[in-house]
């Protein structure tokens, strides 16, 4: 398999509000977000771009140069905000990627990713490679918005906004309280540690009213878990995280199952033939630890919502190493599990080709 590395300024764009839409208007939402792929397609060509895949409701596209992202984008907002019902997100960033069997990976990928995230609904945000990058006559409309704290990249990154005619005026309230969110206390590990010293110490109606105390301490974070999930656009693994560990203290409170349904997804995975072992991790840690997840066929086994890494293993094959999202099985299906589980064994079912 040949890979490629090259300098590029990678595009990603997203849909703001799609999984309201469908709720909505399932054939109509669906119908603007279909017009909405082409049109980009079609501009993204047009400015040199070359497009990767769609994810979800969102694209991935990189460029060649910093001028031709920019331009594109622009003219991909000048369409969209021009009436079409919809409002997309834009991030840009420039960096080395990889360019391997018709997918880009790499750190400027997901930096792109995070900025997308950070961008108003209609505008176009980038990161100081790319404003650097950019000639005089556009470099004047930049706006620089300040520096934001990236989930996963370890330094802060230097954002900017494109201002223009059709283009939404930049909020910097809003990017500060998504750049650099305060802090929290990491409640529930110490309430989990806090309950191990006092199971060993606490006898009683005293033991009674400390577990008491740590469930309601648990169910006032739950905040914290619906607040991630509503700012999330594709990547729901730390809501999914955060509600698992809380699931250890209270299993039964409905409304933290509720935060669990909405950010995970149930899929199976076959492989052919049987008996491969399937690992896992998310898209944006490629330094963790692969999670084994079991040995096919594997039946509704529960994801966070996120692109995810996949690693198939069985002695005497090749091993099998791939990248797909769950995000359409939980979105591009609603609520009916039995056609959530047809797309995942259509998407997730397809590994083994030969012997090695």
């Amino acid at each position: 398999m040949n890979s490629i590395r090259q300098n590029a300024v990678v595009m990603f764009s997203d849909v703001v509000g799609y999984t309201a839409m469908m709720g909505d208007d399932e054939a109509a939402a669906l119908s603007r977000l279909q017009e909405n792929h082409r049109i980009q397609k079609n501009l993204i060509e047009k400015f040199s771009g070359t497009f990767v895949k769609e994810i979800g409701d969102g694209l991935l596209a990189y460029f060649p140069t910093a001028d031709s992202a920019v331009l594109c984008c622009y003219e991909i907002q000048k369409y969209v905000n021009a009436g079409t019902g919809l409002k997309v997100r834009i991030g840009l960033n420039q960096a080395e990627i990889i360019i391997e069997n018709n997918d880009i990976f790499g750190d400027g990928v997901n930096i792109a990713s995070r900025i997308e995230a950070l961008a108003d609904p209609g505008g176009i945000y980038f990161s100081e490679h790319v404003a650097e990058s950019l000639s005089e006559s556009i470099r004047k409309d930049c706006l620089q918005m300040g520096k934001a704290k990236l989930k996963n990249v370890k330094a802060p990154v230097m954002i900017f906004a494109l201002q223009g005619e059709s283009l939404p005026l930049p909020s910097k309230r809003r990017f500060q309280s998504l750049a650099n969110p305060k802090k929290k206390l990491a409640i529930v590990p110490a309430l989990l540690l806090f309950a191990a010293v006092l199971s060993g110490v606490i006898i009683g109606t005293t033991r009674y009213f400390q577990a008491q105390a740590i469930q309601e301490e648990a169910r006032n974070s739950l905040g914290e878990i619906e607040q991630l999930v509503a700012s999330s656009w594709r990547d729901y693994s730390q809501a999914y995280e955060k509600a698992k560990a809380l699931e250890k203290i209270i299993p039964e409170d409905s409304r933290l199952q509720t935060l669990i349904k909405e950010s995970s997804v149930k899929v199976n995975v076959n492989t052919d033939p049987e008996g491969a072992e399937v690992f896992i991790k998310t898209y944006n840690t490629s330094g963790a630890e692969w999670k084994s997840i079991g040995t096919t066929p594997i039946d509704s086994v529960e994801l966070p919502i996120a692109v995810i890494r996949w690693k198939i293993v069985k002695s005497g094959y090749e091993p099998v190493i791939a990248v797909d999202t769950d995000f359409e099985f939980k979105h591009s299906w609603g609520n009916d599990p039995s056609k959530r589980r047809k797309n995942a064994i259509r998407n997730v079912g397809r590994f083994f080709c030969g012997h090695s």
